[in-house]
């Protein structure tokens, strides 16, 4: 293996654990974790309810089990993954079903074509002067023009 290679593998095994532990802050957040542990010692007191509202044996359903195995595992609680097609309506919440990817209906690809210009502009050169230039750059959106940018493909509801 090539240095080049050895340094590529190395950048995406980095890229990989970063990933991982990225995908696992959301959930922590959402259940109060804090360093791997329950934020009080006895709470809750009965088992932590995962309601899918989802049909069981599905990606999701396999998925919730096993976070629920592991979040069990590691917290000391007992999980249980509840499967209720329709729950969600009942529980007052909703799905959000967004556009297919087009460029023309992406907000960041609205905004590409400033970012860009302004960046050649810059003519940054080291790692240290772009992530200076694009500090700036961004300084230059405006909080309506990025809410056009919303509105135009088609996230915005008024």
């Amino acid at each position: 293996m090539s240095k080049r290679q050895r340094a590529g593998a190395s950048r995406l095994s980095t890229r990989r654990a970063f990933c991982s532990a990225l995908a696992r802050l959301p959930l922590a957040g959402l259940l109060g974790i804090s360093a791997g542990r329950a934020q009080a010692q006895n709470y809750p007191s009965r088992p932590v309810r995962f309601i899918l509202p989802f049909a069981a044996g599905g990606v999701a359903d396999v998925t919730s089990r096993l976070i629920a195995e592991r979040l069990g595992e590691r917290l000391g609680q007992r999980f249980v993954v509840e499967n209720q097609p329709g729950a969600l309506k009942t529980r007052g919440a909703w799905f959000l079903f967004l556009p297919q990817y087009s460029p023309d209906l992406n907000p960041i690809e609205m905004a590409f074509p400033k970012l860009k210009a302004h960046l050649r502009g810059a003519a940054a050169r080291t790692f240290e002067a772009l992530w200076a230039a694009l500090g700036d750059i961004c300084a230059l959106f405006d909080p309506d023009e990025c809410w056009n940018f919303f509105k135009a493909a088609g996230y915005a509801s008024h």
